[in-house]
């Protein structure tokens, strides 16, 4: 893997060793939420303290979250601590929908209906999911349930204490795992064939490819912020109904809200690029609602806005 900045998604640095990540979640197990939330907030102290670059992008989503939805005033430092702190504890709610040993999640579905309408044709469904919130959820449910079988495409290889915690709590965690920076046309096809079957993939729609290439400028919160194209590229390929994905929720109850995208993605080629740019847009526009519902959750700590003039995230 090629070295990448700090302020990029995936230079974020992991919060401790795996020892420490093991140790917070047993904590957690053996004690409940809130000795863990105690046994957090030195660890977040530290990061807050130390990582400047962390309080600043926390700063400036919080920022323009605020005046995206009208609010008065200017972020407190104790705002983006709680911030960060929230964020650390969204890796406790991802484990958790994994660990056998753990209360089952309680979920609430939205729009559902339109998905089940969907995948009664026997066709699969692409959904487009996002950081902010716990995706980890749904997975768990879908594979609990037995009904529908749920490919996801991540990147995860800057993140290996986690992956390895994951695996140790529940090997299952991992199955039906593609990795985004592995996608070739060969993968593709395989995803192809899995819709064909009716199964779903799902894919995250607000984190930029490592090379940066692939992206389309959107407004996210009025501010333009660079968006990857690979999910309507993607969706082209797999011509199948594509819906927005959001689970948003703590202390173990979850809200699933799906809502209805596009019937089919199909790209002009003469209108392509401005066609991604609508596509990500739209998605944008959605992004934006949900984080005025769940501000803390936003789970993308790092610079995610950048500057389209320069053309760089």
């Amino acid at each position: 893997m090629r070295p990448v900045a700090e302020d990029h998604w995936a230079g974020t640095a992991e919060l401790g060793s795996a020892w420490g990540l093991r140790f917070l979640f047993e904590v957690s197990r053996s004690l409940g939420r809130w000795p863990f939330r105690i046994a957090l907030v030195p660890v977040v102290l530290y990061f807050f303290l130390t990582r400047k670059s962390k309080r600043d992008a926390s700063r400036q989503y919080l920022e323009r979250l605020y005046a995206f939805r009208g609010s008065k005033g200017r972020p407190s430092y104790f705002s983006v601590f709680r911030h960060l702190l929230v964020s650390g504890e969204g890796v406790l709610e991802r484990v958790l929908a994994w660990d056998p040993q753990s209360a089952p999640p309680r979920f609430a579905r939205h729009g559902r209906e339109a998905v089940v309408r969907a995948l009664e044709r026997g066709k699969g469904i692409l959904l487009i999911g996002s950081h902010l919130g716990n995706m980890e959820v749904a997975r768990h449910l879908a594979l609990s349930e037995r009904k529908v079988h749920v490919n996801v495409l991540v990147h995860t290889k800057h993140n290996p204490r986690f992956i390895a915690l994951m695996s140790r709590i529940n090997p299952m965690s991992q199955m039906s795992l593609f990795q985004v920076s592995d996608i070739s046309p060969a993968t593709a096809m395989l995803l192809k064939d899995k819709i064909d079957a009716g199964e779903v993939v799902l894919i995250a729609g607000d984190r930029v490819p490592l090379d940066g290439k692939g992206i389309a400028w959107a407004p996210f919160l009025a501010h333009p912020a660079p968006l990857p194209i690979g999910p309507y590229v993607l969706a082209s390929v797999l011509e199948c109904p594509v819906f927005l994905f959001f689970c948003i929720g703590r202390n173990g109850r979850y809200d699933i809200h799906y809502e209805a995208f596009s019937e089919r993605i199909a790209l002009n080629r003469a209108t392509r690029r401005e066609d991604l740019a609508a596509l990500a847009g739209r998605y944008a526009d959605r992004l934006s609602y949900y984080c005025t519902l769940a501000p803390m959750l936003w789970g993308n700590i790092y610079r995610f806005w950048g500057d389209p003039e320069v053309g760089k995230p």
